[in-house]
């Protein structure tokens, strides 16, 4: 098994004199990835090779527009937990314009908490 921490895109873009950078690293990380893999494959004769990810990032090279930042219309009064684009709580029901979900299948709870989650325009995962 190789394992291989790749924070290309987290070191250039977390702070706000390189987060112009970003865009770029993302290039450059996927790059190196296309050649670690094929080394893996070509070279060391791996078999199966998985890429994944600790989080994602949704970013875009213009400001937000206000559809952008839209919030949860909702917020149901027995709640656990609200926030502006998400709420976790009992028997919550639809909420408008958010995925609804329970916390055994998104999160491997052992309760059955819902949870509602804002979809975003470029998608979301719960």
């Amino acid at each position: 098994m190789v394992y291989v921490y790749h924070d290309v895109i987290d070191s250039r873009g977390d702070t706000a004199g390189t987060e112009g950078e970003v865009f770029a690293a993302v290039q450059d990380c996927l790059e190196e990835l296309i050649r670690l893999v094929q080394f893996c494959v070509n070279t060391l004769n791996a078999g199966s090779v998985w890429v994944t990810a600790d989080h994602g990032f949704l970013f875009q090279r213009e400001a937000p527009g206000e559809t952008d930042r839209t919030e949860l219309a909702v917020k149901p009064s027995n709640a656990y937990l609200t926030k502006k684009r998400y709420v976790i709580g009992p028997n919550l029901g639809p909420i408008a314009n958010a995925h609804h979900g329970r916390t055994s299948v998104t999160a491997g709870t052992t309760c059955e908490t819902d949870s509602g989650c804002l979809a975003a325009q470029a998608g979301f995962i719960l």
